[in-house]
Parts: structure tokens; sequence; C-alpha cells
């Protein structure tokens, strides 16, 4: 075909350059050949291949230059007309088929037909003429589609305007296609995300539908239309564009009949969020409810209402229950009443702007008429989701503490229409048990346990849940009788409920013991094999750390100590008992009750807690990989870094006994780190390690460095700083100086250290210029004098000169530190000590120059007037 188009392309311009010899006995036979191809094409072109198709594209317009052929030999307006017609739909299918060279020609013999056709349109016939628009207006329509596809909308759009001239003064068929093609290459702007433009045709599209009466193919086109004119509208989202979504959207429900889908409403909800007038949801959904059926929609109309829900429950509620009682019926739609019904619990769950009191009236009143509107009970699954809704509910107020909530959610769930089963029946009387204790409602509590079946009441939570009643009454025989009970359970969960019988037993002593000692008879009894002394302890320690969890209890922290300190002896004495797991779990729990105490302020526990943590982890046998080994080193060395900052901050014990510990602990852990370090160095597999050590080398320096500090220890100190010069941080120094910034130490201490801090930095680059400054502000307000603070500020100068632009000093800072040398270099030259004060001023001056120019001139000028008075 590549071939072929070419030489009837050649042949058709030079009959049109040279002529013809008039008709002849071909031409019937050209004609007929003509249109048989292009009708085969055509029919061909709806079921074949894309690669197919496209090359359909070519014998189409293979076909045109035959038809145009013949026209040349017997000139007719009907061969005209039929060439142009064919161009057209060749076009046409060229966009479909995206052959955009083949629509090049396509297109360019197509002007030249319709360009003859409209030279001698004024002379045509009524019948004629109106062809001749039709024609035209078709051609318009398919340029329109092309340019949208090319991406030259404008173009488009004077198409589409030519093209709407003529359309209504044809007839409704070409309006209707007209219509099919403006909205199919409006998709193809919306989906480029062009919706101004899709709007703009799709406007087009919609006037020229609506211009003849609707058929059932022109409704479906027109509904089409304004689905995506709204669609478009609304993400435009300008005034103007939200109006016409609006009125399109009235257009829409006007064309909705029973059968219709929910996508008018779908949109006014979308229009409704878009203006913040969420406050018309509820009637647009009512609206739709009443409009379209419910059991064809189903699934969309509860969407639509679930998604209400989720923001406004309360008004989501009344439209549940309109379609609920109104507009199903309970023998053909009993699941969607289902599915309503579930929904209709959720929604009173999720709504929490109502009161619980008032909700639980509400649902209890729904849950009546339901039972009256089902014709069979509810299945299994409708059943089990409101159940386990309502049990989420209660156990999730139980946990924020509001425990009457929680009853009302619990209590909804022994409803009859329910038909809750036994094994959850039972589940909820004993949240509902839990709930009363709470709430203190002791008869309530005894009430519920009377309503129970013979197996719910022995059951294992029940009988807890009585002992923590008889505890409360105080009633000691009831409690005994509910220890006998638990213990002849053989169940895992016996040992952490007795033992949590035995913690919480405040209101007897004696029963506290009994229970200590059912634990341990359990223990040695026929468990010993199951359960051992590290998993009933832990299972204490998870008890005691669940409360904790909720809220920080410095009453339990005795008990974590001693329940940790007997783990470590007892895994210290029987190595083969505890796990290197459990021993790992005992250390992590240690360290995170450690850190939680010192972030309290429970220094005593957080500081002894953390030293049994170092112990537990030591415990953990060497068999291990080197990396992990040196990762529990770690670990410990973090346990004796908490135990010291603990101990930093114990009150009430004598600073210089305090201080002194605070350093014997730093040092010790500084030897460990020191032997760790060596071991990273000669491993390369550990060096990912190197750099938490050094952090950890940091974290104990200043410790040391506090220490020492506090004892008064001056040399010590200059040699920790030196130390930390090659691992120092800007977190580090900056510690160290704020550590240091207290008056109650000597100036002296406090110069030594700001320069020492000063100078390891001030070259440094990376260092922001801004917390030099900083330093050297606390270094010039100290009263000492001496030559590090002059060697600080020639450092500091030589910085200024070569700074960057992005780290620069504050020009108040440096006027600042000009200012205060001068004033020094002045009191000194009047003080008698004029070499250092010339000294100071010069500084000042060279630092001047660094603000502005007329500091630097009025300093030079000042120092005149100083020197020569000095001298005179």
């Amino acid at each position: 075909m590549n071939s072929i188009l070419p030489i009837a392309e050649r042949h058709e311009r030079l009959l049109r350059t040279v002529g013809t010899n008039g008709p002849n006995d071909l031409s019937l036979e050209l004609e007929i050949a003509a249109v048989n191809l292009w009708n085969g094409a055509s029919i061909a072109m709806k079921t074949e291949a894309v690669e197919t198709r496209k090359v359909l594209c070519s014998v189409k317009l293979f076909g045109c230059m035959l038809c145009s052929v013949q026209d040349l030999i017997e000139p007719s307006l009907k061969g005209k007309f039929r060439s142009l017609n064919c161009l057209n739909r060749t076009l046409r299918s060229c966009v479909d088929e995206q052959e955009r060279s083949i629509a090049e020609k396509t297109q360019e013999h197509a002007d030249r037909v319709f360009k003859s056709l409209e030279s001698i349109s004024t002379g045509f016939e009524k019948e004629v003429f109106e062809e001749f628009q039709k024609v035209k207006t078709e051609l318009f329509i398919t340029k329109m589609q092309l340019s949208i596809v090319e991406g030259d909308v404008e173009m488009a759009k004077f198409y589409e305007e030519r093209a709407e001239a003529f359309t209504t003064m044809v007839n409704q068929a070409l309006a209707l296609e007209t219509s099919r093609v403006i909205y199919n290459s409006s998709l193809v702007l919306a989906n480029r995300g062009l919706h101004a433009d899709t709007a703009h045709f799709l406007k087009k599209a919609l006037s020229v539908v609506s211009y003849f009466d609707l058929s059932s193919e022109s409704t479906y086109v027109k509904k089409s239309i304004c689905g995506l004119l709204v669609r478009s509208c609304l993400e435009i989202k300008t005034e103007e564009s939200l109006q016409t979504a609006a009125e399109t959207i009235q257009t829409m429900e006007c064309l909705v009949t029973g059968q219709d889908t929910v996508e008018p409403y779908g949109l006014a909800i979308e229009l409704a969020k878009i203006r913040g007038t969420t406050v018309d949801i509820e009637s647009i959904i009512m609206r739709m409810i009443m409009s379209v059926s419910i059991s064809e929609n189903f699934k969309a109309i509860l969407g639509l209402i679930n998604d209400y829900a989720a923001t406004d429950p309360y008004s989501a509620i009344k439209c549940y229950e309109y379609a609920f009682t109104n507009k199903l019926d309970p023998e053909k739609d009993h699941d969607g009443l289902e599915m309503l019904f579930v929904a209709m619990v959720n929604a009173y769950i999720k709504d929490k702007a109502t009161a619980v009191e008032y909700k639980r009236k509400g649902l209890t009143l729904f849950f009546e008429s339901a039972e009256k509107l089902f014709l069979r009970p509810l299945s299994k699954k409708c059943s089990s989701s409101s159940i386990t809704l309502l049990w989420t509910a209660g156990k999730s107020c139980m946990k924020s503490n509001e425990f009457q909530d929680s009853v009302i959610w619990l209590s909804l769930g022994l409803h009859r229409v329910l038909q809750i089963n036994d094994v959850d029946k039972g589940k909820f009387q004993r949240a509902l048990q839990n709930a009363y204790l709470n709430l203190d409602e002791h008869t309530k509590t005894i009430d519920i346990y009377t309503t129970m079946s013979p197996e719910s009441k022995d059951s294992l939570i029940a009988q807890y849940n009585m002992f923590k009643l008889y505890n409360a009454l105080k009633d000691e025989e009831k409690m005994l009788g509910c220890l006998k009970k638990l213990v002849g359970y053989d169940e895992k969960n016996v040992i952490p409920l007795l033992s949590l019988c035995a913690i919480n037993c405040e209101s007897s002593s004696r029963v506290a013991i009994e229970s200590m000692m059912l634990l341990f008879s359990k223990i040695s009894g026929g468990w010993e094999s199951e359960i051992s002394i590290a998993s009933t302890i832990k299972s204490v320690i998870e008890l005691i750390l669940k409360e904790m969890n909720q809220s920080f209890k410095g009453q339990y922290c005795e008990t974590l100590l001693t329940m940790f300190q007997e783990a470590q002896k007892f895994a210290q004495s029987n190595p083969t008992t505890f796990s290197i797991d459990e021993l790992k779990w005992f250390g992590a729990q240690s360290f995170n009750v450690a850190r939680t105490c010192l972030i309290e302020g429970d220094y005593f526990y957080g500081d002894m807690i953390a030293d049994c943590c170092a112990r537990l982890v030591n415990l953990i046998k060497d068999d291990i990989s080197l990396a992990e080994s040196m990762s529990l080193k770690l670990w410990r060395f973090r346990a004796g870094l908490i135990s010291v900052m603990c101990q930093s901050k114990i009150p009430n014990i004598d600073p210089k006994v305090l201080w002194s510990n605070v350093r014997t602990k730093s040092l010790n852990l500084r030897i460990m780190i020191d032997e760790l370090m060596i071991t990273c160095q000669q491993n390369p597999e550990l060096q990912s390690l190197q750099s938490e050590w050094e952090k950890c080398i940091l974290d104990c320096m200043l410790f040391q460095f506090q220490s020492e500090l506090e004892l008064g220890n001056q040399s010590a100190l200059e040699s920790i700083i030196k130390e930390s010069y090659h691992c120092r941080t800007i977190e580090f120094d900056s510690t160290v100086v704020n550590v240091v910034n207290d008056t109650k130490y000597p100036a002296r201490l406090r110069s030594l250290v700001f320069s020492s801090i000063i100078e390891r930095n001030i070259s440094d680059s990376k260092v922001p210029s801004s917390t030099i400054s900083r330093w050297i502000r606390l270094l010039l307000k100290q009263n000492e004098i001496d030559a590090s603070m002059q060697k600080v500020l020639t450092q500091v100068i030589a910085r200024l000169g070569s700074q960057s632009e992005d780290n620069k000093f504050p020009v108040h800072e440096v006027e600042w530190m000009s200012t205060q040398c001068w004033n020094r270099g002045v009191s000194l030259f009047f003080n008698g000590d004029r070499s250092q004060g010339a000294i100071w001023c010069t500084n000042a001056m060279r630092l001047s120059k660094f603000v502005n120019e007329r500091l630097e001139t009025t300093l030079i000028s000042m120092w005149n007037e100083v020197s020569t008075t000095t001298t005179t």
C-alpha cells in the first residue's frame, strides 16, 4: 500500500492538471471498484487489530483517490459529495488510529474538494445546499477532533465555532453525532488535564444535543456530556465553573429515571464539599434515595452514605434509617437491609458529637424496629460484624478510662436482635464486670455475675474479676475462695493472674501471702516443664510495665528493681535456665525502665535498675559473633551511662561524695571504651561501630569533665579537653561551654575552658561563625586578662579576613568585640599598662574594619587622641 498509494495520488493530480477526454467505459467500473474498496476497508476496521487498522487507513485513502479519479473522468456533484464524505470519514479514522501522516494527506485532499464545492455552492438548490452544509459541518467537526489530538486547542475552537453555526440548521442525527465527537475529543483534553478547554467544548456539545428532542440515544449522550462537564468544572474550581457545575447537575437530575446510576448525586456531593456547604449533603442523599432504585444501585448509594458518615455520622444516620425503613423489601432485599444495619451500628459508634447516652437510646430504638422489620434471623456475618463493632467500641472506651460509655456499648452487644452466641456473651459479660469494677459499681458487678451461665461463672477471668470485687469489698474469705478456684485451672494464664492477685491485694496481707504460696506451688507442681522462673518473673514484669505504659507510677519501681535483681541473681546461679533471648529481654526491659526513671526524675531507681541492666547483659554468653558481642557491650555501656546520669542528679548527697562516685564510674566506662576501641580497630568488620564508640567516648568525657569541674581539678579538665580534640563534635564543645558558663566557677577557669574551645574550633570553617562569636562573647565577659585572649583575637581577625559568604560572623557581634577590646585597651592605658592597652586598642581597630568604615575611622581618630594624651 505504501507503493500503490503515491501512484494513485500522482495519477489523480495529473488528471486534475491536464484534464481528460470525457467519460469512457472505465468510469463505471472505477466507481464500483472505488466504492467497494472503501466500504470493505471501513467494515474491516471494525474487527481488525490495531496495526491492521492503521494499514486500512491507507486503503481507505486509496479508495478516496479512486473516487476522485472517477469524478475527474466523469465530473458530477454526486461524485464530489461522495469524495468529500469518503475523505472526511477517512480523516476521522486516521484521527482515531493516530495515523498522522495519512491524516495530513487526507486533510489536504478533503480541503481541495471542499473548496471546489464551496466555490459553486451559491448555485445549489435547497436540498443540495442542505447536504453541503451537513458535509461541511462534519468536516469541521473532524478537523476540530484532529486539532485536539495534535494539541492545537485554539484551532480546535475555531473549527468548533464554524461547525456550531450550521449544526442546528441540519438535522438531529448530525447534532447527535457532532455532540458525540465533541465528547470523545473532550475526553482527550480531560486526560491531559486541560479542564478549562474541556469545559468549553462540552458546553457547546451540550447546547447542540439539547437543541432537539431527546431520544434514548441522545439522552445517554447528554448524560455523558453533563457528567464530564461537571467533573471538569469541579477541577477548575472557579466560582463561574462551580455555578456551571451546579446548573449542569440540575440538568442531570432532571434526566434521572428509577434505573439510573447515582452519578448526579455523587457529583453534587463533591460540589458541596468544594463549596464548603456540606450541610446540603443530607438533602442531596435524600433526593437520591427517593429518585433512583436502591436495589439497582445499592452499593453505590451505600458507599456515598458511608463516605458522608465519616464526616457527619449524625446526619448520615437519618439517611441510613430512611433507606432502611422505607426503600427496601424485607423479603427480596434482606442482604441489603443487613448491610444497612451494620452501617447504622458503625455510624452510631463513629458519631463523636452526640452523647453516648443519646446514642444508646437511638440504637436501642433502631434494634427494636429492625427486629420487627426482618422476616428472618440475621446472618452470622451481619450479627458477628455488629457484635465486633460494639465490642471494639466498648474496649476502646475502657482503654481511655471511659467506663460508663464502655458499659453502654457492651450492653448493646447483648441485645436479643443480635442473637449473640454463648461464647461471645460470656466475653461481653466479663468485660462488663471489669467496667463496673472500674466504676466501683459493686452491686452491678454481682448482678452481671448472677446472669452468667455456669461455664462463664467458672471461667478464669470471671473469677479474677470477682477476686478484684471482693478485694475492694475487703471480703477475705471470698477472695480466698476465688484463689482456690483459680489455682485449679490448667491454663498458662493462671500464673500471671495469681501474680496479679499477689501484687494488687492491698486489703489483706494474709490473702497476698496465700496468693504467692499458690503461685509457687503452681510453678513447682506440674508446670515446671512449661513455665520457668524466667517466664514467671517476666509475666509479672510485663503486667507492671503494661500499667506503667499508661502512666508512670513510681510505686512500681521498687517492685521492678526487686524483680530485675532476682532475675539477675537466679540467672547467675542457674546459667542454663535463662536463654540468651530471655537475658536480652530482661536487659532490654530494665534498660527501658531505667531510662523512663531518668526522664521522670526518679533518679535513685534509675541508677539501681541501670546498674542491674548492665549486670544482666554481662551474663550473656560470649559464644556469639564478635559483632553481636560488641553490640551487647555497647548496650551495657549505655546502661552504665544512664546510671552515671541518674547518679549525678540524686539529691541530698554530699556533693564531694556524689561527684567522686560519678568520676569513678565515668573512668571505669572510659577504660571499657578504650578496650573496645582497640578491638574495633583490629577487626575491619567492626568499623561500622567506630562512630558509635566515638559518641560514647564523648558522652563519657562530658561526665568526666563535669565531675572534675565540680571537684575543682583544673589540670584534669585541661587533660580531658586535650583528649577530646580528635573526636570532638560541635555538640560536645557547646555542651562543655554551657556547663562551664556558670558564675559559681572561677573566672580564670571559665576563661581557660572558653579559650581552649575557641582555639580548637576557630580555624574549622564547618563550625558556624555565630557559634564562635557566642563563645568569644563569653570569653571577653570574663575579667581575667591573659595571653590566650590575645591569641584568640588574632585568630578571629584572621578568620574574618577569609570568611565565606554563607558563614559570616554577625556584624553586631564583631562590633561588640571591637567595642569590648577598645574599652579594655583604653582602661589599661589610663591605668598605666600602655603596652597591653595598645595591643587591645590595635585589635579593636583591626576588628572595626569588618564592621563599617565609620567605626574604623572613629576608632583610629580616638586612638590618635588617646595615644597623644598619654604621651603628653
